[in-house]
């Protein structure tokens, strides 16, 4: 009971020097005002340790909250994460231009092809016309085009030929099929 009675003595003397207002030992509100009084204290220190963890806990939220990796550049941190990011943006690149060339290369082949296409139909009826005009029959009964090749192979397309002249060949056509 002792440190209950220092407590109260130290109480009733910061009161006075506080306030000016002598308190007696006899006081029966004496209790409680030294009651609210340490309550009062404890609560100021727990005020403090709560506001020291609050700042704590706002310091780690903020380390917490930026926006990538938290890398020190100037102590040579994090190269290999920036030699991968490189790497990574490096690789993103060159597939888009891959894939744009791929693009550019298929619409000209295309655009090519369509206009070969486009002559060859336009063309097919004339020389039609004009190759079975041209194609004789020999004494076995056997179709045959006398052509003029201006290079070799355009004889590898036709099964049977005969070479006449340098300048003339015999091409076999198979009609039956």
């Amino acid at each position: 009971m002792s440190w209950i009675k220092k407590e109260r003595d130290e109480f009733i003397n910061e009161y006075e020097r506080k306030y000016g207002v002598r308190i007696s030992e006899k006081d029966e509100m004496l209790p409680i005002m030294h009651y609210i009084y340490t309550a009062g204290l404890e609560s100021v220190c727990k005020l403090r340790e709560v506001e020291q963890l609050v700042k704590k806990v706002e310091k780690s939220l903020d380390q917490l909250r930026t926006s990538g990796p938290h890398i020190n550049l100037q102590h040579g941190e994090g190269w290999g994460w920036q030699v991968g990011m490189g790497v990574r943006y490096a690789l993103i690149l060159l597939a888009v231009s891959v894939a744009i060339s791929i693009l550019v290369f298929v619409s000209n082949w295309t655009s090519i092809q369509r206009s070969e296409a486009s002559f060859i139909i336009e063309a097919a009826p004339h020389i039609q016309r004009d190759l079975l005009r041209n194609i004789e029959v020999d004494n076995d009964g056997d179709h045959f085009l006398h052509l003029m090749p201006n290079r070799d192979t355009i004889l590898n397309d036709f099964p049977e030929y005969i070479l006449l002249k340098d300048s003339s060949v015999r091409v076999y056509l198979d009609l039956a099929r």
